[in-house]
Parts: structure tokens; C-alpha cells; sequence
């Protein structure tokens, strides 16, 4: 007999500065941060994640922390 396990992910897409598309699970977000000098005008918000990567995403924080919420 064999068990199936239902796995449900709650996954936000969000648009990156140059037009592409990213998928991130919310439960993996540490924090969201301002963009400091340097980055592409283009970059709005930056996203910490749990296992240390950093995304650069093309909307301010507070919609994506909306979003993040939902």
C-alpha cells in the first residue's frame, strides 16, 4: 500500500528589473530591503532569502510585502 502526501505551496511571482518572470515561495523570504547604490535604477526592492540569495525584483517593497501577505 502506498501513501500519497499532499504538499501544498503558496508561490508568488513577481517581475524582475529587466522583464523576466520569478517564482519564490514566501515562506522562504528573510527580509526586504531598499536597493543601495549600484543597482540598476530598475531595481525597486531586494529580496533576502533563507538560504542566503539575494533577488533584485522591479517593485517597491511594500507591494511586494502585499503580496507576500496574501
Amino acid at each position: 500500500m502506498t501513501s500519497a502526501a499532499l504538499i501544498a505551496l503558496n508561490l508568488v511571482t513577481l517581475p524582475a528589473p529587466q522583464g523576466e518572470v520569478i517564482t519564490i515561495n514566501p515562506e522562504d523570504v528573510v527580509s526586504l530591503a531598499a536597493p543601495h547604490r549600484g543597482f540598476d535604477a530598475k531595481v525597486k526592492c531586494i529580496i533576502n532569502m533563507v538560504d542566503g540569495k539575494h533577488i533584485a525584483v522591479g517593485l517597491p517593497c511594500d507591494e511586494i510585502r502585499g503580496k507576500l501577505q496574501k
